[in-house]
């Protein structure tokens, strides 16, 4: 899984800030029910939510919500946590 997004902030304080996020996404998924396999490579659009804590002028931690939905029939959603250095 993958994407490319462009991001909008809207701080809240000095320190934590939302955001959203919205671009392309894709992925490689394999299907196996049975005796029957369905691999599908598929793109589309994405989107997201997400909160960002600035510990300091250095070190932010995130946490966020990202669909994808990537084809008619198979729609999906990850969080996330992570760290970000400036």
């Amino acid at each position: 899984v993958y994407g490319l997004y462009v991001r909008g902030n809207a701080p809240i304080t000095e320190e934590l800030s939302v955001y959203g996020l919205l671009g392309f996404g894709a992925a490689e998924i394999s299907i196996d029910v049975g005796n029957e396999s369905e691999d599908l490579d598929e793109s589309g659009l994405s989107y997201g939510l997400g909160v960002q804590y600035d510990v300091n002028e250095e070190l932010s931690i995130v946490l966020d919500y990202v669909g994808y939905d990537l084809h008619d029939d198979y729609k999906f959603s990850t969080y996330n946590t992570g760290v970000q250095m400036v």
